[in-house]
């Protein structure tokens, strides 16, 4: 893919395993408001991922969702996701928004 945004349209509910998985030049995923689910290895090792906003229909997150994002640092979430994204996101600095 090469480009450094990757925008997934409006109007996909989930996120499947393995989905996104290996996109190394992706610095930033937009997701659709639509979206209801993220499972686990569905951005794993997108190594240049390094900001994430989790929308707020966002209702299951898989623990490995992102395994292996090791440049990710800032992750805006919705707060009824605050103790996945605490599992999934161990080393990022999480924004909890209402």
């Amino acid at each position: 893919h090469g480009e450094p945004t990757l925008i997934i349209p409006e109007g996909i509910t989930e996120i499947r395993p393995g989905a996104c998985a290996g996109l190394d030049t992706v610095t930033e995923v937009v997701l659709p408001s639509t979206l209801t689910k993220i499972c686990s290895g569905a951005f794993s090792e997108c190594i240049s991922l390094r900001v994430l906003d989790i929308p707020a229909n966002v209702t299951e997150l898989e623990e490995d969702a992102f395994e292996d994002c090791t440049a990710l640092r800032m992750v805006a979430i919705p707060s009824h996701l605050e103790k996945q994204a605490r599992a999934c996101f161990p080393e990022a600095d999480l924004a909890i928004l209402d």
